[in-house]
């Protein structure tokens, strides 16, 4: 009964959900059809659901973006990103990199980017202080560009295998702004 309540109370505050939202919310209905499964049942499984709707692809891609792997080998969930990386909030700081130096590849190029910060975590490029400077605000600053380089990895240690589908143009941004911001050394 708790859950239904829980439940319940999310659909009405998620009312215009963002991707994020979306997943939460995933998490709360999954506990909810399941409750003979203990209170971590439905969260630990959220990751290994497939969506099949837009929405729900979004709110996983948000939250895991495909590994620099799955983008150099062109697996199922890297071309799922390809058709999704202009509908994923939080990838938008690259996107907005990727709209100014690859105009040409921009879904490619943002992938790309999103893939390389994988590991650190989801929302990596979230403002540092939300609650003073919106993501939005934050996203727009000249501040920007020189955190993308702080969180992806200087590219020239993987210059021998970053091939397949990783887009060179972003790989040459990154090694430019990795020169500018001085990450241009391993």
């Amino acid at each position: 009964m708790e859950r239904k309540i829980i439940v319940q109370a999310l659909k009405r505050s998620f009312s215009t959900q963002s991707a994020e939202a979306e997943v939460i919310l995933a998490w709360a209905r999954n506990q909810s059809a399941d409750s003979t499964q203990g209170s971590y049942a439905g969260s630990a499984r959220i990751g290994t659901l497939q969506f099949a709707d837009l929405q729900y692809a979004t709110s996983e891609l948000a939250w895991e973006a495909p590994s620099p792997g799955q983008v150099i080998d062109g697996s199922e969930w890297y071309q799922a990103a390809i058709d999704n990386a202009e509908n994923i909030t939080s990838w938008r700081p690259i996107r907005n990199l990727c709209e100014k130096s690859c105009a040409e590849t921009v879904n490619n190029c943002t992938v790309t980017g999103a893939s390389l910060l994988w590991q650190a975590g989801p929302f990596p490029m979230r403002s540092p202080i939300e609650a003073l400077i919106p993501n939005e605000q934050y996203w727009q600053s000249s501040r920007i560009e020189a955190d993308i380089a702080r969180k992806i990895p200087n590219l020239n240690r993987f210059k021998n295998s970053l091939d397949g589908n990783m887009n060179a143009c972003f790989v040459r941004t990154m090694q430019k702004l990795h020169e500018k911001f001085g990450r241009a050394k391993g």
